[in-house]
């Protein structure tokens, strides 16, 4: 069973995970995520979905999301279905396949947003930009993403396969009733810079960052520098060779990027790094 531990000053508190010490149902997990969305998401308001939608080659097919994402910017919106441990992969799939290929009455489903904006926290008293959010739900085909509470593996690929992506959300608590969201996975995040990188020739273990400029002008040669890669937190020497190329050197026993691929390096806007595999 997973603990975290979190210490303040002289005091510490465990917390587990709440399935292992409560009953919740899916609704109530759905309005943690709401209650929480400001943090988890906040380049989204979040609000609930509860629509019926059918299948566009298949009317008989038939599904209702659980909430729905819309950018702040209103360049995106995300379906969400929400799922706890003990759902059966195949009816995750079936739900997935019904919301990306669905038949939409755009003004219905803007209505229906629209009359949903009290569910967002932040800030007080929010309406949606009517103009905007009608022409993304015409413009725009959304995108699809599942949020389960228990890390399930086997559904990653052939969510990924459809065209979705896999979030997982888990709550813990401690003795006092207090609760932390553990998130891991595919969740949306803003990047506020891309460039590309490659396996470097020299030295061993080593990637060449290619136009890093604006990206890393806050990083020196010699500095360390921590990114992502598949959930994993790595560490790269930054080394400027004499011709000017960025190269970074892995920190440990092995490169843990896949040999002769090419990747990007992205950044978010907690300046966060990331590798991301071109497929």
């Amino acid at each position: 069973m997973s603990k975290i531990l979190i210490q303040e000053s002289h005091s510490a508190y465990w917390f587990e995970r709440l399935s292992a010490v409560s009953y919740y149902s899916e609704s109530e997990f759905e309005n943690r995520i709401i209650k929480q969305a400001s943090f988890l998401f906040k380049e989204f308001f979040v609000v609930p979905f509860k629509k019926q939608i059918k299948h566009i080659s298949a009317p008989s097919r038939v599904t209702k999301p659980d909430l729905v994402f819309i950018k702040r910017d209103y360049s995106q919106w995300i379906l969400i279905e929400v799922e706890l441990d003990g759902h059966q992969e195949d009816h995750v799939l079936d739900q997935v396949e019904v919301m990306l290929h669905a038949d939409f009455n755009s003004e219905e489903v803007f209505e229906y947003i629209k009359s949903k904006a009290g569910y967002v926290l932040n800030p007080s008293g929010f309406q949606f930009d009517d103009d905007l959010l009608q022409n993304l739900i015409k413009t725009k085909t959304p995108e699809v993403l599942v949020i389960v509470d228990e890390t399930k593996v086997s559904w990653e690929t052939p969510l990924n396969k459809k065209g979705a992506k896999l979030c997982i959300v888990q709550v813990y608590k401690n003795g006092v009733g207090e609760e932390i969201l553990r998130i891991k996975g595919q969740y949306p995040r803003l990047y506020t810079g891309v460039v590309h990188c490659r396996e470097a020739k020299y030295p061993p273990q080593s990637i060449e960052v290619i136009n890093h400029f604006e990206l890393l002008e806050n990083y020196k040669a010699g500095e360390i520098i921590q990114i992502y890669f598949n959930e994993m937190l790595t560490r790269w020497n930054i080394i400027i060779n004499k011709n000017g190329k960025c190269i970074f050197k892995c920190i440990g026993p092995s490169n843990p990027l896949p040999p002769g691929k090419d990747f990007v390096l992205k950044q978010d806007e907690e300046e966060r790094f990331y590798y991301f595999e071109i497929n």
